[in-house]
Order: structure tokens, then C-alpha cells, then sequence
């Protein structure tokens, strides 16, 4: 299977300061993960769409290592919350970059600054 692609928009100038608009946010995928175009200049919003109490997590996977260490790294959104990440060095996290969602209500959108 495929991972789902994440849409990217890109932050813009003047009256259009950001162009996101006609994207629509991928449901986290929970079997197949999300993959990310990444030119290290591009953010993450995952958003939670549990209204209760409930966390959802995000695990990025660097192709590199951190600091000489082999990690992942784990992102946790509270209920209702959107959080914001990166942007993502490529040397760490590479061009195409993979993610795994935790449940599918977390959503996922993508800005480039640039």
C-alpha cells in the first residue's frame, strides 16, 4: 500500500499571506502512514479532532541519525488541539519524509515557507 500524502500550501505575500486555500486536511492514515514532500522549509499542523479528552500522536521518522542517535521522534496533540512542527532539515528527515498517525483524528496540512 500507499502512504497518504500530506498537502502542502505555501505562506505568500501581501494580501495573499497564506495559500491554503482548496486543501483539504488528510486523515491520518493508521495502516499505510503519511508521507511529507519535505525541502526543509515546510511546517506541519496536526490537528486533533477528538472533542473529549484524548491525545493523538504523531511519530516522525528522521533517515538520519540525531546527535549520533537512531531515534524517532513523537508528537503529541491534545484533544481539539492543533500543534505546529518543523520545519524539517532534509539532512535529517530527507526530502520525502515519513509519518506514522496514531488514529485517524488526527488530520494533517502542510505550509513551505518561502
Amino acid at each position: 500500500m500507499t502512504a497518504t500524502p500530506v498537502p502542502v500550501g505555501t505562506y505568500g505575500r501581501g494580501s495573499n499571506k497564506l495559500s491554503v486555500s482548496g486543501l483539504t486536511a488528510a486523515v491520518g492514515n493508521t495502516v499505510d502512514g503519511m508521507s511529507l514532500v519535505n525541502d526543509g522549509r515546510t511546517v506541519l499542523d496536526l490537528h486533533n479532532t477528538n472533542g473529549a479528552s484524548t491525545a493523538r500522536t504523531a511519530t516522525f521518522h528522521p533517515i538520519n541519525t540525531i546527535e549520533g542517535q537512531h531515534v524517532t521522534v513523537v508528537a503529541s496533540v491534545a484533544a481539539a488541539a492543533t500543534d505546529g512542527y518543523g520545519p524539517f532539515p532534509v539532512e535529517i528527515y530527507g526530502t520525502s519524509m515519513a509519518i506514522d498517525a496514531s488514529h485517524a483524528e488526527l488530520t494533517f496540512l502542510a505550509r513551505r515557507i518561502p
